[in-house]
């Protein structure tokens, strides 16, 4: 009777297990695909109300668009293995800056194609370890991540990441279940948030840095007050508290 009694619990707690089993990776990544999916027709919605029905941006890129971000990668690319050839530098840089030249909106163009969008990560101190963090965690999950992990996080570095990761028609090799984190100077982050639209967007902390470049905190604040305040309704905020 005893004996029964365990293989009667036993059957009872296996049958409890299967109801609360964790889903699998699979169903998480199509969980994110649905959300980003929803989240990119609703910016392109709000980009639409925004713009004239004319606009250029409301249609799907054409042929000369698609010509000049193909030109723009090849040209980035080239600078940068050049630079790197003539050992004038890593080519972190100036790959975005000859690709921004040939095609300013090479950026967007590109960070628009990323399956589950990206991630910004800005402050002071901390943004790369964070990033590694995220990025940790995301690969786990079974997304395949970039990063910009020169530590240029300048636009021009922000355009190379993407950039290196481009074919010479202007579209990202294996753009699918990709997701990228741009690791963000305080100073730009107006500008990058309204470039690449981001679905994430994390804040770390805030202290007087560089005061030639940046001015006092409260300037800094500024930018990524306005920088939030551009953001579309759905990007999850990270902020830290203390």
């Amino acid at each position: 009777m005893l004996q029964l009694e365990h293989l009667i619990i036993a059957l009872v707690w296996r049958n409890r297990m299967r109801k609360q089993r964790v889903p699998r990776v699979g169903s998480r990544l199509n969980n994110l695909r649905i959300g980003w999916q929803k989240r990119n027709i609703h910016r392109k919605q709000k980009v639409a109300e925004r713009l004239p029905g004319n606009s250029l941006r409301n249609s799907p890129p054409n042929r000369r668009t698609k010509l000049r971000a193909g030109l723009a990668v090849f040209g980035g690319r080239a600078a940068g293995a050049l630079s790197r050839r003539l050992h004038l530098g890593g080519g972190t840089s100036i790959t975005g800056l000859v690709a921004q030249k040939v095609y300013p909106d090479i950026v967007g163009h590109l960070a628009t194609q990323l399956e589950f969008g990206s991630v910004v990560v800005t402050g002071t101190n901390g943004k790369t370890t964070t990033s590694a963090f995220i990025s940790a965690i995301l690969s786990d999950a079974g997304l395949r991540v970039w990063r910009n992990r020169e530590g240029s996080n300048l636009m021009g570095g922000i355009a190379s990441s993407l950039v290196m990761r481009a074919l010479p028609n202007g579209l990202l090799r294996r753009a699918g279940q990709a997701m990228t984190i741009f690791e963000v100077d305080e100073a730009i982050v107006p500008q990058v948030v309204e470039t690449v639209s981001p679905r994430v967007a994390v804040f770390t902390n805030l202290f007087r840095d560089q005061l030639d470049r940046y001015g006092e905190v409260d300037s800094v604040a500024a930018r990524w007050q306005q920088a939030v305040s551009n953001l579309s309704t759905d990007t999850i905020l990270v902020l830290n508290a203390d």
